[in-house]
């Protein structure tokens, strides 16, 4: 089927290019989808949108000169939904092509209690996974409206010998990806007929 449920974790997805990482100030960025619109700088600044969360740290990423940035999701009791296109845009002529995009360099990981100040104090447990859903909730259980591609991971661009660029997804739940479009007319957008949960080109 191509209506699609994944969950990544501990191991999780990982897209790889390059070198080993090179020792580095950590960016992070914090999401709370049920808290307020803030900077995502910090825990007490969570912002409310993860592709949000995504395009910041990739701005920061590329500013500081970095091979990597992390976003780091609190556990919540309700989906995270795409909320743009992959070019962004918040009203793309078919709704269906909303998708988290997760660029090279960008790690994503779910599962927070919303206080942890390292990775290493995270509570990994099975019962706090983060959860993003293709389900946009036009219709209620009915997948024919859900997005074609929930996560999409553009390619790695040429890297020098010393770049890294991974990609990863760690302790989340995709679901209510749909894959059913055709291959005509996806232009930009990709592939609408395969990676109905995740879609890398590595």
């Amino acid at each position: 089927t191509r209506t699609c449920a994944l969950a990544f974790s501990p191991a999780s997805f990982a897209s790889q290019g390059g070198a080993a990482e090179s020792a580095h100030a950590q960016i992070i960025r914090y999401v709370d989808n049920l808290g307020p619109a803030g900077s995502g700088l910090d825990w007490a600044n969570t912002t409310n949108d993860l592709q949000d969360a995504i395009n910041d740290a990739e701005q920061q990423r590329v500013f500081d000169g970095v091979d990597s940035a992390e976003v780091w999701i609190k556990v919540s009791t309700a989906p995270h939904r795409p909320t743009r296109d992959i070019a962004g845009n918040l009203t793309p002529a078919d709704p269906r092509d909303r998708t988290f995009t997760i660029p090279p360099g960008i790690k994503v990981r779910g599962g927070f209690q919303g206080v942890e100040a390292g990775e290493d104090e995270r509570s990994i447990t099975d019962a706090r996974f983060t959860v993003l859903s293709g389900d946009f909730q036009v219709t209620p259980n009915d997948p024919t409206d859900d997005s074609y591609s929930v996560v999409r991971v553009p390619p790695t661009p040429p890297l020098g010998p010393n770049e890294e660029r991974s990609s990863l997804l760690n302790h989340c739940v995709v679901t209510s990806g749909n894959a059913n479009g055709s291959i005509a007319g996806q232009g930009l957008q990709g592939p609408r007929s395969s990676g109905g949960g995740l879609y890398a080109i590595g």
